[in-house]
């Protein structure tokens, strides 16, 4: 009965309203699909929002099977999805015809028709979904073959071709084999995302990164252990390295460089492709976004190219994440200056506090003036700090009773009881809010 009412006071809304509250529900990560078992009705309504959730396919295969099961109309509705562009199967090769008399093709003519045969579909399958403005494009992280590279190289320019429109771009996976070139059919994105390596030299980026006139934000995860120390002696014979070693060094700056031969004057600040595209930054035009997530702490090298990012370009967002995230970096490199909202992912409570000490530290002297929000990534099972009291599991974001408003210049002591929940009320004294970011352990 109690569902029967609240079904008849949803259908009373309008429909704009309705529609939004469906859309709330259902597109959500956290949203559930107990609504459309309300009843028949609600059910027939909101069903289309399903497909504005981000679709997600573990190969092209998948993908085709649910577009053979999908009407058109429902495809339409698409505008986010995820593929994993998987090799594809030449188990075909090993099957003969016993009973044809005809001559059989040589194998690896055979091989090419089969690539050709899969980027066709792709391209059907792509022209299905002509509504998508989000695509995340997985690739195989490791043993890519000659003709999987080429196979993809080939589906880079093709999504270029059937989303020229595309809003937000984010390649995952190992594209060190891949230029760049293929951003620009995209003439209108705004967002992308990669992991900072591609074939492309320092110089083709930046040209590259320029022509995207409308691009907003950047996010790039680096795997460094993949990023081989570029310390090469000036001459070094390998092209494109050379290259983009040698226009880095000359917009690095006089700190990390020697002027006379412009080769770094320590290799620990060594050159990697990260580096490379930070440093072409600089000077963009509409970049006001940059996140940065790594597997370990950045090298000398990135953090210097970083902190040129958004010391001369219009960042006004930043995220930093890596293990071991601290003060350490935001007191040694320049950072801040310009930045309105910091994202970062502390190892544990005491890294956030030492941050957000530091932070009030530099609002308290009257610097950066223009800080407003910090945002903290955490899980639970990381921060949580085991309570004293057998009563209650009173621990990391409780209010502590001991909380003191502090005016002056010195900051208070970190303790248990006074911790990130009553730094949050510092800083938000100082107008800076503060706000959690909860991942799934």
């Amino acid at each position: 009965m109690g569902s029967h009412i609240n079904a008849t006071s949803l259908l009373a809304l309008p429909t704009e309203l309705r529609e939004k509250i469906y859309k709330e529900v259902l597109t959500t990560p956290a949203g559930s699909f107990d609504l459309l078992l309300v009843c028949r009705e609600i059910n027939t309504q909101a069903h289309k929002m399903l497909y504005q959730r981000s679709l997600v396919f573990k190969s092209q295969l998948c993908l085709y099977s649910w577009l053979a099961s999908t009407s058109p109309e429902d495809c339409c509705r698409v505008n986010e999805i995820t593929v994993f562009i998987q090799d594809v199967d030449l188990r075909p090769l090993l099957k003969t015809d016993q009973t044809s008399n005809t001559t059989v093709p040589p194998s690896h003519l055979l091989t090419l028709e089969l690539y050709r045969i899969e980027l066709a579909k792709l391209r059907e399958a792509f022209e299905r979904l002509p509504k998508v403005a989000t695509l995340t494009l997985r690739v195989l992280p490791t043993r890519q073959t000659f003709l999987y590279r080429e196979f993809l190289a080939k589906v880079l320019i093709l999504l270029g071709s059937a989303y020229p429109t595309l809003v937000e771009l984010k390649v995952e996976g190992n594209m060190i084999h891949q230029s760049l070139d293929y951003l620009t059919s995209f003439n209108r994105l705004r967002h992308f995302t990669f992991d900072g390596m591609s074939a492309s030299s320092a110089a083709s980026t930046v040209e590259t990164l320029k022509r995207m006139k409308h691009l907003q934000s950047l996010s790039m995860t680096t795997h460094q252990a993949a990023s081989t120390n570029l310390c090469l002696p000036y001459g070094t014979s390998t092209s494109q390295k050379t290259s983009g070693y040698h226009d880095f060094a000359q917009t690095t700056g006089p700190h990390s460089l020697s002027p006379s031969t412009g080769e770094p004057q320590d290799c620990s600040l060594e050159v990697t492709p990260t580096a490379h595209v930070l440093a072409s930054l600089r000077d963009h035009e509409t970049l006001r976004e940059m996140s940065i997530s790594c597997t370990q702490e950045p090298s000398p090298g990135i953090l210097a190219a970083l902190q040129q990012a958004v010391g001369n370009a219009g960042i006004t967002t930043l995220e930093l994440s890596w293990q071991g995230m601290g003060s350490k970096v935001l007191k040694e490199y320049a950072l801040l200056d310009h930045i309105k909202s910091l994202q970062i992912k502390p190892c544990a409570a005491t890294d956030a506090v030492d941050v957000m000490i530091y932070l009030w530290t530099r609002k308290i002297e009257g610097d950066f003036t223009k800080l407003r929000r910090l945002i903290l990534t955490c899980t639970l099972s990381d921060w949580t700090i085991p309570s004293e009291r057998k009563d209650s599991g009173a621990g990391l974001f409780a209010d502590s009773t001991n909380y003191i408003i502090t005016t002056s210049g010195t900051a208070p002591k970190a303790t248990n009881t006074d911790m990130v929940g009553n730094w949050k009320k510092q800083l938000e004294t100082l107008n800076v809010q503060v706000l959690w970011h909860t991942e799934q352990c």
